[in-house]
């Protein structure tokens, strides 16, 4: 009892923490892009210290929280990029305490270290060159004199635009970068797969967004058609597999190459209300894949399986579990009022202007998003009954499911 106790209290603590850093953040003035994470980051511990009743996993995720506080906060570069690279140890161990198979874990374990290793290799060259030609850690250093002064050579600004893009392409990730993803999250924890989702694959996009970018904006514009053909092939394709997917925490996984599909799309046109959509789309992806995560793994428990075709007629058992799938894969689809729908609704209102054609196609994937949504939720919900009778969610369950809908639909509100 007394080390159950002690338990309970690290993590109140924690929670305490974790949800007035972004009230602190407010006050010592971060830029909209940090701030949204940051609050993000503030929203998601608590969720993911409640589903776990392990210590060390605890100790771990909080870890992985302060990485990410830093990784959001920095201009530093050399600090940026020891952030980047050191998020893999902690993700090591918490994907090797998944439920799955040695073997599975194993293979998870492998496809997930060697491409954070691959991009960390690719990162690490691509910003020593940087600091030999700039001589200096710090970002503003970079930025200034890349777009303003233009000491960095055209065609060095060619090169190391895509070695440095890869990386970046890794965490989000995007098709053909995306293979360790639906691996990883099907071997990982339920608390694994929610931060995983929600906070470290945000650092491609805060990579894209600040530092790849801002620093090479020359090699963004001779690459910007290669990242538009990238970002709809990603949102399709991937799009067209969750259709035909039966494993259910890896169709989720590639639900979400979907929507950073997307999200690459919406990049192609730099502007006011596109970025301000990169930014909505990275906050409101985090909470409802946090969301489905959450449920599936919650099913998960009860069934032992993760595989479609084992549920069928889940209204009649587990009415509440079954009306926050709906209202996730609701979300998920990017339906008004949700904050999914405003976020994709800026930035293809954004890309619109200078990507009229591309953007169209990219209309594709939210069609074909809210198709395989459809037919997931028929499929578990509505289908055949079966002699199967699994417990509703529990009280625990509900309160930590609960913000997650909730922020998704009040956060509209604070959108300018």
């Amino acid at each position: 009892m007394f080390n159950l106790n002690i338990n309970l209290k690290f993590k109140f603590f924690i929670i305490y923490i974790f949800l007035i850093d972004s009230m602190i953040g407010l006050i010592i003035g971060f830029n909209e892009l940090t701030y949204w994470l940051v609050l993000l980051n503030s929203i998601i511990i608590p969720i993911v210290l409640l589903t776990t009743n392990s210590r060390v996993l605890t100790e771990f995720i909080f870890i992985l929280g302060l990485l990410m506080m830093i990784s959001f906060s920095t201009f530093n570069l050399f600090i940026w990029y020891i952030t980047f690279e050191v998020v893999l140890i902690p993700m090591i161990y918490i994907i090797s305490k998944g439920s799955a198979s040695i073997n599975s874990r194993y293979r998870a374990l492998l496809r997930f270290t060697l491409y954070t290793i691959l991009g960390g290799i690719l990162l690490l060259l691509g910003l020593s060159i940087l600091f030999i030609n700039v001589g200096s850690y710090n970002y503003w250093s970079y930025v200034l004199n890349s777009s303003a002064f233009g000491s960095l050579d055209l065609k060095l600004e060619l090169i190391l635009f895509p070695i440095n893009l890869i990386p970046y392409l890794l965490k989000l990730p995007v098709i053909p970068f995306h293979l360790w993803l639906p691996d990883t999250h099907g071997e990982a924890p339920t608390s694994g797969s929610i931060y995983l989702a929600a906070i470290l694959l945000k650092l491609g996009g805060i990579g894209l967004l600040r530092w790849l970018i801002p620093i090479f904006p020359f090699g963004y514009l001779y690459y910007r058609p290669l990242i538009m053909i990238l970002g709809l092939v990603s949102a399709i394709l991937a799009s067209i597999i969750c259709i035909r997917h039966i494993d259910l925490k890896k169709l989720i996984a590639y639900s979400s190459i979907a929507h950073m599909g997307i999200l690459l799309v919406g990049l192609t046109s730099i502007n006011k209300i596109s970025i301000k959509g990169f930014i909505l789309i990275l906050f409101s992806h985090g909470l409802v894949s946090s969301l489905l995560f959450l449920l599936i793994g919650i099913l998960y428990v009860r069934t032992k399986t993760r595989y479609l075709y084992y549920y069928k007629g889940l209204a009649t058992s587990m009415p509440i579990f079954s009306t926050f799938l709906f209202i996730g894969l609701i979300l998920n689809s990017s339906i008004p009022p949700s904050l999914s729908f405003f976020a994709e609704l800026h930035l293809l209102q954004g890309a619109f202007i200078n990507e009229f054609i591309g953007t169209t196609h990219s209309l594709i994937a939210v069609f074909f998003s809210g198709i395989y949504s459809l037919l997931l939720f028929t499929r578990i919900i509505f289908s055949k009954i079966s002699n199967n009778h699994w417990s509703d969610l529990k009280l625990r369950e509900f309160i930590i499911a609960l913000p997650l809908v909730l922020l998704s639909f009040l956060l509209i509100t604070i959108i300018d």
